[in-house]
């Protein structure tokens, strides 16, 4: 009995098991991805804020 075949004949046996890791992985992957691209968004926007808040002073 091959490696493929056993993993695949324990995923049929555990089904319930195996959805439930399955959201839980998904749950965790996609909070990583939200977090990535908010970190990445602000720091955008706070570069955004920066080039305005430089050219919008002016000292005479």
């Amino acid at each position: 009995m091959t490696f493929i075949s056993r993993a695949a004949r324990y995923v049929l046996r555990k089904r319930v098991r195996t959805a439930v890791l399955f959201i839980v992985l998904t749950i965790i992957t996609a909070s990583m991805l939200s977090a990535t691209a908010v970190s990445q968004a602000a720091q955008h926007e706070a570069g955004q804020i920066e080039k305005q808040a430089v050219g919008g002073f002016v000292l005479a």
